[in-house]
């Protein structure tokens, strides 16, 4: 199949002894032979058809623009054939792809060939040989074999996980399982290697379960320890062969790998700040405290002034400022609000012109595992089979829920009914500070702190909101906010299956 469909057209549509000779002839007798049989079809149609120029046509290009494009709205044969190619999607393929053309293909000249898109992208492999014609791939002369069956079969050997043989290749923890389990995983395994859909069946009482945990996270594992091939130095298989696994080896610093280490850089920087702001604020708060008690030991309920008034002039004339005689912008700030009776709100992180330093990037995604049921029960459980398994000790595991189930603010829980707790949550976000949920907090750090613990280990809903309740923060968008890096994300069907609802996940 021609890669640019327009490239091969005007091909094939050229003066030459080739086309003229052999390739128009036998593809317009084998087309018209086809209008033929079908002619009365072809008259009945409303698009009105000039069967008379369709039946003189000599090139295939003019039965294209007489019949196919305007079959399918196409301006002109050549609109049609720009559309019907496939070069743009070469660059979207991620599953193990061989491509194998000759160079002297006369119906996917080498001009049509998108190489750089090839040796751009890490999943494909284009084997170009000198000779071969159109998918001519023989050898040898007085006994012609196919040789292109060998190196497929080389390639997608390579290219494919090998599926594990036992129940301790899985990291089963039933010493003995049934052969039906064993079965199970291997068929899971190779339906997830090859990105099918599979559907699965098992008697009661076989845990299905634990062999859908096994199965997925082993080939979960094995998928993110995806190594690629080593090339020797003496090698001397074909070019395309080494080009595609030094695109492999290539592609282990991916995209996704730097922007995984611009996120985690950035939250490192936050973390930095936020401690430093907070160091910042109990020293503002020891030196005020000291301030005051310095004035109250001079008897200041007798000054005819504002106390506040005195601790800001007190403080200022304090031998316990910088060395340039200047107080720190903060504290200076939180003086004169003292002054003023009114709260200070110190931090530069929620300010609204925040940087594009302090933005936080967009967190990538990597390949994991969704598990749906029917009810939060049956997740729950299902991340206890998780636990029973060395998976459970080390595989980040978000449990998706409501605001009913995860809502960690006591006071909106127990004043607000269950049905109008999304409207109050939503209703508090949009709030000032003072009135703001103060399970979202301004500062980062405390949701940084539970998606990292989060990361640690699988977690179900209870425990979520057991952790998230000793950081002070809301589960409910801790939960999501670690989506990203999850091995294991289990939800509910009607979560996964609303179209809303998977484009508010990412």
């Amino acid at each position: 199949c021609p890669y640019d469909t327009e490239v091969a057209g005007r091909a094939l549509s050229a003066p030459g002894l080739l086309n003229d000779w052999l390739f128009q002839p036998n593809l317009m007798a084998t087309v018209k032979r086809l209008l033929r049989r079908n002619i009365d079809v072809i008259k009945s149609s409303p698009l009105n058809y000039d069967i008379d120029a369709i039946m003189k046509a000599s090139r295939m290009s003019e039965i294209d623009d007489l019949v196919t494009a305007r079959t399918y709205g196409h301006k002109d044969c050549w609109a049609y054939y720009k559309a019907a190619s496939s070069v743009e999607y070469v660059e979207k393929i991620r599953k193990p792809f061989l491509a194998i053309n000759a160079e002297d293909d006369p119906v996917t000249p080498i001009s049509g060939v998108p190489k750089d898109k090839f040796a751009n992208n890490p999943s494909t492999a284009l084997a170009l040989v000198k000779h071969g014609g159109h998918i001519g791939f023989f050898t040898g002369v007085m006994s012609p074999k196919i040789w292109y069956l060998d190196p497929v079969a080389e390639f997608f050997v390579k290219a494919r996980l090998a599926t594990p043989q036992t129940a301790a290749d899985f990291s089963f923890p039933i010493a003995t399982p049934y052969a039906i389990q064993v079965e199970f995983m291997q068929r899971l395994f190779e339906t997830l290697e090859r990105g099918e859909f599979g559907i699965f069946e098992s008697p009661t009482g076989t845990g299905k379960s634990l062999s859908i945990i096994c199965g997925s996270l082993t080939w979960l594992t094995h998928h993110h320890a995806r190594a690629p091939a080593t090339i020797d130095k003496d090698d001397d298989r074909p070019v395309w062969v080494r080009d595609y696994e030094r695109k492999q080896r290539e592609s282990s610093v991916n995209p996704d790998a730097v922007a995984r280490e611009k996120y985690e850089n950035w939250a490192k920087s936050v973390r930095r700040k936020e401690s430093a702001e907070q160091r910042e604020r109990k020293q503002n708060a020891r030196r005020v405290g000291a301030v005051r008690a310095k004035a109250s030991k001079r008897g200041s309920e007798q000054s005819p002034y504002n106390s506040d008034d005195e601790v800001v002039a007190e403080y200022h004339s304090s031998e316990e400022t910088k060395g340039d005689g200047e107080y720190s912008e903060s504290v200076r700030k939180l003086l004169h609000a003292r002054a003023q009776n009114r709260v200070y709100e110190d931090s530069d992180i929620d300010s609204d012109e925040d940087t594009d330093q302090n933005a936080e990037p967009e967190e990538p995604s990597i390949s994991k595992i969704f598990y749906a049921s029917r009810t939060h029960s049956q997740l729950q459980q299902f991340i206890s089979e998780i636990k029973r398994t060395k998976f459970g000790h080390a595989t980040p595991c978000v449990t998706l829920g409501s605001r009913v189930q995860l809502c960690t603010n006591d006071e909106v829980r127990t004043g607000c009914a269950s049905a109008m707790l999304n409207e109050r949550c939503l209703e508090m976000q949009q709030n000032g500070r003072s009135k703001r949920c103060g399970h979202l907090p301004v500062q980062r750090t405390p949701m940084l702190d539970l998606k990292d613990h989060m990361q640690t280990r699988a977690m179900d809903i209870e425990d979520l909101v057991v952790q998230a309740r000793k950081l002070s923060v809301c589960a409910y968008y801790g939960a999501r906010a670690s989506v990203q890096q999850a091995h294991v994300v289990a939800l509910p069907y009607n979560m996964l299956l609303s179209r809303s609802a998977r484009e508010a996940l990412g």
